[in-house]
């Protein structure tokens, strides 16, 4: 079987807690971003679910496994390793596909060749759902969060044809076993074949619009999330959240330091 390989380039930008609103609310008026011109906006609703094994394999071998139901629709995804520009962008191996036999099994050759310890099997089951189906499959949830995005595509000219990429404000909802902590990022994802230099510029043009409010931020959601749940577990991250439960500068620094610090533990 000839396995269908993708790619992903994107960054992203964070938003401080009593600026979430005011932020995204200006955002939706943007008509511009430099000299780049945005398409009105389109709201997806998502529900994201993270899977690792039992004893963590797809983490230590660099592998994030989702299922994520679009406004009702599930797809599944395998992303890699994360590749890091010094000014905030990321270059990673993505494989997403639509919730079928065909796209389990591209995920899961995937993984099978390159964790040659994995124990999950590949079996296909139409009638349970995804969720059900890779927790049968032997794989354990390890995350799970709400997003309300709003998406805006980016173009050259006003002829609003062939978009160079994907703006989304993203108003996140983090589980962490009982409790929902909020969030917020922009992220700004390169459409196939539009040169890195345009994400810079894009990223450029943002910082300058929203720089007291937000930064760039360098680590994924899933790493993100895997951090707050760490953080909580030890009682920190209450400490540093608002009265809405909604991450806070000093939230994310403590964040940021946590995953710094895990990964010079790993090197």
């Amino acid at each position: 079987m000839t396995e269908k390989k993708d790619k992903e380039i994107e960054a992203s930008i964070i938003i401080y807690g009593e600026s979430q609103k005011k932020i995204i609310k200006r955002l939706s008026g943007l008509k511009r971003i430099g000299k780049h011109y945005l398409s009105r906006e389109t709201m997806q609703n998502i529900h994201d679910i993270y899977f690792d094994t039992g004893s963590n394999d797809l983490l230590e071998g660099g592998f994030g496994l989702r299922i994520r139901n679009i406004n009702g629709k599930d797809k599944i995804t395998l992303k890699g390793n994360s590749v890091r520009a010094d000014w905030g962008g990321v270059q990673r191996m993505e494989i997403e596909r639509n919730w079928e036999k065909q796209g389990w099994l591209d995920v899961f050759l995937h993984l099978q060749k390159n964790l040659a310890h994995l124990k999950c099997g590949e079996h296909f089951d139409d009638s349970l759902n995804a969720v059900s189906m890779l927790q049968q499959s032997g794989f354990k949830k390890i995350q799970e969060r709400k997003n309300t995005r709003l998406i805006r595509y980016v173009f050259e000219d006003r002829n609003f044809e062939n978009p160079i990429a994907e703006l989304a404000t993203d108003s996140l909802t983090f589980i962490l076993k009982e409790t929902e902590i909020y969030s917020s990022e922009i992220e700004v994802e390169l459409k196939r074949n539009t040169k890195v230099d345009v994400l810079k510029s894009l990223m450029d043009e943002l910082l300058v619009l929203f720089a007291e409010d937000a930064q760039v931020w360098e680590f994924s959601k899933l790493s993100t999330g895997r951090a707050m749940q760490q953080l909580w577990d030890k009682g920190i991250l209450q400490k540093t959240l608002d009265k809405k439960k909604s991450l806070t500068q000093k939230s994310y620094n403590i964040i940021r330091e946590f995953n710094l610090s895990e990964k010079r533990q790993k090197h």
